[in-house]
């Protein structure tokens, strides 16, 4: 799908270990967002709680939809 995407495992459940580089985070976010909820996020740290923080923010806004 990128360029710059290595499989780095495939696991016995059929998973897989997939890494990227990206020079934003950005470029890659929408994707992982579109993988829900069949993803995680192993890192970086810092993407992996803003992604969640952004993703808890958007529930909040579903939830308190009336």
């Amino acid at each position: 799908m990128f360029p710059t995407q290595e499989i780095r495992e495939e696991r016995p459940d059929g998973s897989l270990v997939v890494s990227f580089r990206m020079g934003q985070y950005e470029a890659i976010r929408n994707i992982l967002k579109s993988w829900i909820p069949h993803i995680v996020i192993l890192g970086p740290e810092e993407f992996k709680k803003d992604f969640l923080a952004d993703v808890k923010r958007w529930v909040k806004r579903q939830e308190a939809v009336q």
